[in-house]
């Protein structure tokens, strides 16, 4: 019982941590801009999907019976820190880079180890996605301050 209960504060307080940082954002545009060409949509999307994870998970586990084991904390704990610094340095590098990074730790964890298909989804989802936003929708997403090197 002491593990779910564990498991049940660890999802609260990161629905917390989601939630300070969602009001630390604040709704309002500092910008100027209309809100899809915002700096601060895109991370608006993320933290609202985190907030939904973290608050699904804390019904998850206020409802689960049974023990953990040590690698799915450990699993858990790596995920919530990739999403965490994928929040943070997406707008400091861009969609792109900080995605395909992110891609590359969610694939390993998830148990997949064939290199090549990890360099191919890790690669293509992004880049997809890039495509989409930037030139089918013209929402554009944080670009690399490494762009004029390309």
């Amino acid at each position: 019982m002491t593990t779910v209960f564990e498991r049940a504060a660890v999802a609260l307080a990161l629905f917390l941590t989601a939630a300070a940082m969602m009001a630390s954002i604040g709704w309002s545009d500092a910008s100027g801009m209309q809100p899809a060409f915002s700096p601060e949509f895109f991370p608006r999307i993320i933290l609202s999907v985190l907030l939904v994870l973290t608050a699904a998970g804390f019904v998850a586990e206020c409802i689960r019976k049974g023990g953990t084991s040590a690698v799915e904390l450990v699993h858990t704990a790596v995920l919530t820190v990739a999403l965490l610094v994928f929040a943070w340095a997406m707008m400091r590098f861009g969609f792109f880079l900080t995605a395909v990074s992110f891609s590359v730790i969610v694939l390993w964890m998830l148990g997949l180890r064939n290199p090549l298909v990890i360099a191919l989804y890790a690669l293509a989802v992004p880049g997809a996605l890039v495509g989409l936003f930037n030139h089918v929708l013209i929402m554009p997403l944080p670009t690399s301050p490494f762009t004029y090197l390309f």
